[in-house]
């Protein structure tokens, strides 16, 4: 075995698993325009509207999608960074049809906070 495909397996064999508790949730926009809401919150929400169950201790990492037809940035910060309309695209900015992967999104200490003004996809796995 090669050295690069040797560091491909293990790369491959870190990586989160797809499993049975696995789901794809689509978060709505924000209700107000430029303000930033939790994003855990947001993903128990639509777990409990689907009758899953979200088992935020066994999350291994969240993708976040933007594919959306039209203008679909999202902006993730925290609550150190506010969440008024004055900090309207202010963090981490997700452009329009691309993809953010966040490992381990529960031992956080501070909250993340997700701003849209389009519907995002976000996969989680365990």
């Amino acid at each position: 075995m090669s050295t690069r495909q040797r560091n491909t397996t293990q790369r491959l064999s870190a990586a989160p698993e797809w499993n049975s508790h696995g789901n794809i949730y689509e978060l709505p926009a924000n209700a107000v325009a430029g303000t930033a809401e939790s994003l855990l919150d947001a993903l128990r929400d639509e777990a409990t509207a689907k009758g899953t169950d979200l088992n935020e201790a066994n999350i291994a990492g969240i993708l976040i999608s933007t594919q959306h037809g039209g203008n679909a940035n999202c902006h993730l910060r925290t609550g150190d960074t506010g969440s008024g309309a004055a900090d309207a695209g202010a963090g981490i900015g997700i452009v329009s049809d691309s993809t953010l992967y966040l490992p381990f999104p529960h031992f956080m200490t501070a909250d993340l906070l997700y701003e849209s003004t389009q519907p995002i996809y976000v996969a989680v796995f365990y």
